[in-house]
């Protein structure tokens, strides 16, 4: 067996780093797609949607994607942003670990989100387990 592992060396140290930064490297990639994907979904928003309102969405969706990636523990997200009558509908599903939706000490993020969403008067709902994960519902009215 091995007794020591000398970390000064260089084939340890290189395997050091590149095993300690693929995972923000991913992390990094994915977020960048997803935002590039998100920035294409906020242009098919209506157009007569105010700019502010706009706004808000774009920060809705980035923020739960983020903690989607950043917390959830997921192998998988379906984002949908659809308009259905007088609304607009924005889920984010994952399949990842969830969260105690219940909780009165929530992070800012999700704070932040259902504030956003008030100030829109949209309907936020959000269902979370650890055995399905979690999906918010945003529905904003157009």
């Amino acid at each position: 067996g091995i007794d020591t592992i000398n970390i000064a060396a260089p084939k340890v140290m290189a395997g050091l780093l590149l095993g300690g930064m693929l995972p923000f490297l991913f992390s990094a990639l994915s977020m960048g797609a997803v935002g590039r994907a998100a920035m294409d979904m906020i242009q098919e928003v209506p157009k007569k949607l105010q700019m502010e309102k706009r706004q808000h969405v774009w920060m809705i969706f980035k923020e739960l994607v983020n903690n989607v990636v950043r917390h959830a523990d997921a192998s998988k997200v379906k984002i949908l942003l659809q308009r259905e009558d007088k609304w607009l509908l924005l889920q984010v599903i994952d399949n990842g670990i969830g969260f105690d939706a219940d909780n009165g000490s929530r992070g800012n993020g999700i704070n932040n989100v259902l504030k956003r969403a008030k100030w829109m008067k949209a309907k936020a709902k959000v269902d979370s387990n650890k055995e399905t994960g979690t999906c918010w519902e945003i529905r904003i009215p157009v």
